[in-house]
């Protein structure tokens, strides 16, 4: 008996890839997704998801979130909190295992044929389509997407690696005892505190995530010794993490959407990417949620409009990341690099024009672009016209 021939193989059951498989499924598209974990599985990272996944998702992600984030509290090496709160939440914190696991349900009510402890350990592509390897089948699709994260398997069959040019991330969950409850801050759990100085390209974090907190630091330009301090740093020096000690740290990369990465190819014949192995991760913020699911979404989009032409529906795919995301995350790197390089004086500037974190806000909402954010904080800092592409 020969092999069922799946219209899509999806390989990763991350957001990007259940998001993908759902959309196919429910428009009629036979789908297997292969995922080597089983969910919901341990997920390392930060979970704070901007808000305007509302305007993407085709159904509400409610029963999944944590908490809702209305205010925002950046500090310098720990010290000299800046706030800013808004009367509605600009964010969501997700636990990553519980967030993932609900969206590979979906796509399984969907019709989706999902294979869970089953990872792909090799790829071949022809003209009639491609077959997928794992350690106790063989499958065979006319479509293959990739959707299995940084150091991923399909994304080095298409010759493509986004790890070198990445963030590195150290996350640890952490009890905090000193979280001030008082009658301006009746709910701590609705902050999310930022804080910068202790690294190179990057920042820390501390997020709410019931009973405990996720506290993590991120870095482009650090190696793993010299983050490992910065971590240390955070530590000691954040009044609200003082005396506490984190549980197991874990490190991960975060495959930023940089100037080289963006020169990577994300398709060939009948291979796509998506999400954190397209490198799609915003390289001011480091947010690659939104992203995923936008581009599993615009790829499923593509191959519905296009599914007797598939060369089309890619060269489509591929054209909407460099005309619609490319440009986002150029001028991002832009903003990145002027916030980045001066931390101290940056966050001095911040605090005399809260307006910038408003406009910030705005942006992560997807109110405002990148190019707004850009323009007002060369203003603020007396470089308008004399920062060049």
């Amino acid at each position: 008996m020969g092999q069922t021939l799946f219209d899509c193989v999806v390989v990763g059951l991350g957001p990007a890839g259940a998001i993908t498989a759902y959309t196919l499924a429910r428009a009629g598209w036979s789908v297997l997704a292969l995922d080597k974990r089983i969910h919901p599985r341990p997920k390392t990272c930060g979970g704070c998801i901007s808000r305007k996944v509302d305007a993407v998702l085709p159904f509400s992600v409610s029963s999944v979130i944590e908490h809702p984030i209305n205010e925002v509290v950046f500090t310098f090496k720990g010290q000299g909190e800046i706030a800013y709160r808004l009367s509605e939440p600009f964010a969501y914190i997700v636990r990553r295992e519980r967030f993932d696991q609900f969206l590979v349900a979906k796509a399984v009510e969907a019709g989706a044929t999902v294979r869970q402890g089953e990872g792909a350990v090799s790829l071949t592509e022809s003209e009639n389509g491609v077959s997928v390897e794992t350690k106790t089948g063989c499958y065979r699709g006319r479509v293959l997407v990739g959707a299995d994260g940084v150091q991923g398997i399909v994304a080095r069959r298409l010759g493509e690696e986004y790890g070198h040019s990445s963030s590195l991330a150290l996350e640890a969950e952490t009890g905090i005892s000193r979280m001030p409850y008082t009658p301006a801050h009746p709910r701590p759990e609705d902050r999310i505190w930022i804080d910068v100085g202790w690294v190179d390209f990057g920042y820390g974090w501390i997020f709410p995530r019931h009973p405990s907190y996720s506290v993590g630091i991120a870095d482009s330009g650090a190696r793993g010794h010299r983050l490992k301090e910065a971590f240390s740093n955070l530590f000691t020096s954040h009044e609200l993490l003082t005396g506490e000690k984190p549980a197991a740290i874990k490190g991960y990369r975060i495959p930023l959407s940089t100037s080289e990465n963006r020169k990577k190819k994300a398709v060939s014949n009948r291979v796509a990417l998506i999400g954190d192995a397209a490198g799609l991760v915003n390289p001011l913020t480091g947010e690659g949620i939104y992203y995923a699911l936008w581009s599993g979404l615009i790829l499923a989009t593509c191959l519905i409009e296009h599914s007797k032409d598939l060369s089309r529906a890619l060269s489509n795919y591929k054209r909407r990341i460099r005309t619609e995301l490319h440009p986002q995350f150029a001028v991002a790197e832009r903003v990145a690099r002027l916030l980045y390089g001066h931390p101290r004086a940056n966050f001095r500037l911040i605090g005399k024009y809260r307006e910038l974190i408003g406009l910030f806000i705005e942006v992560l909402m997807g109110r405002e672009g990148f190019p707004n954010l850009l323009s007002m904080l060369k203003c603020k800092m007396g470089l308008k016209g004399k920062i060049a592409g």
